[in-house]
């Protein structure tokens, strides 16, 4: 929305500013016919205009594409210059009128490309105003002083405008991940009644991951809370039998538990800042030894955060009981995860598992 926000006002700045050249012509046209200190010939005045409508419709042909932030300014600059080429304005009064580009510019541009255009034009308006501007009070440096002054004042817009989108853009993110969320925990019922494991993984998981975290795995509260809620939803992606099957599963009903990791994943938003949660949840059946899925990574490839919630996953399923196994104690789990999962994940997040169990145990 604030993108479209800002194509909608460079837009009407180029509309104006073609406008505004055409009202020029217009007044030096009604100039000519009532004296004779204007050279510039009907003809002029004329291709004047019909340029400044050409690059602004160039520019609307442009608008909403990845070019349009620096066609922008290219168009803007043309205007300054046919204003120029018109000279409406007395020898004093252009060298005012030429350092406002920096601040019509600021409203269409981010920092980058604003900064590119403002160079170029200062080094155009310098050469200019050392050659061409009529010396005033202060000398020719008043004119420097001038254009430096407009180009602070269009960076702070810029700087301004980029936070607006920055907060925009976080609050837009903020709602649409409380709204997945939400709809995460009015999936919980009914995840709880068609497979009978109890909501209250989804806080277990959630303190074991954002516990066992290091400095390699660092994971943040709110992280660790949506990989939690959305590792329980995603059951709703197996269907109830396999929930209540106490026998092995076959190779087609393996099958359909894999896709389970891509069920959570895809109820995930696709900002940038699900990055680390969507890799977690897609690779947390992974194992070091290239026998995980869905991919048949090895440890280098694997997410270590990834590796944590398969290993509290594989815990809590001993801990809590499934219909095929009876809960566990703590010390059995403990042990039984560490056996069944060397060489299968990180050492060094086993030993990490281990010892948070034991102070745990201790406390």
């Amino acid at each position: 929305m604030i993108r479209k926000a800002n194509e909608e006002l460079r837009l009407k700045i180029i509309f104006w500013g073609a406008l505004i050249v055409t009202i020029a012509s217009g007044l030096i046209a009604a100039e000519r016919l009532y004296t004779e200190t204007r050279d510039v010939s009907g003809r002029e005045l004329l291709l004047v205009t019909g340029l400044s409508w050409g690059a602004a419709l160039l520019y609307r042909s442009a608008a909403r594409t990845a070019w349009s932030v620096y066609f922008y300014p290219a168009v803007l600059l043309s205007y300054f210059k046919l204003i120029m080429h018109l000279e409406p304005f007395p020898d004093h009064a252009v060298w005012v009128y030429l350092p406002l580009f920096p601040l019509i510019a600021a409203l269409g541009l981010t920092a980058r490309p604003f900064w590119i255009w403002t160079s170029v034009y200062g080094v155009f308006y310098g050469l200019y105003a050392f050659y061409e501007a009529p010396a005033v009070l202060g000398g020719h440096a008043a004119y420097l002083v001038l254009f430096l002054i407009s180009t602070v004042l269009g960076r702070i817009i810029v700087h301004k405008m980029d936070c607006l989108h920055d907060r925009f853009r976080e609050s837009v993110i903020s709602e649409k991940n409380t709204f997945v969320l939400a709809l995460f925990e009015n999936l919980i019922p009914t995840v709880e009644q068609r497979t009978q494991v109890p909501r209250s993984e989804i806080r277990q998981m959630a303190l074991m991951l954002h516990d066992m975290q290091t400095k390699e795995t660092t994971l943040e509260w709110w992280e660790a809370d949506f990989i939690a809620h959305a590792h329980y939803a995603s059951r709703l992606a197996l269907p109830d039998y396999l929930y209540e099957k106490k026998d092995a599963l076959s190779e087609q009903e393996q099958l359909v538990v894999q896709e389970h990791v891509h069920f959570a994943v895809d109820m995930m938003p696709a900002e940038e800042r699900m990055q680390n949660v969507r890799a977690v949840l897609l690779q947390h059946h992974e194992r070091i030894d290239g026998s995980g899925y869905p991919h048949a990574l090895t440890e280098r490839e694997i997410d270590e955060r990834a590796q944590m919630l398969g290993l509290i996953e594989t815990y809590l399923s001993m801990r809590n009981g499934r219909a095929y196994r009876a809960p566990m104690t703590e010390a059995d789990a403990v042990r039984t995860v560490c056996k069944e999962l060397d060489g299968k994940l990180n050492g060094r997040l086993l030993r990490t598992f281990q010892e948070n169990m034991k102070k745990q145990a201790s406390a």
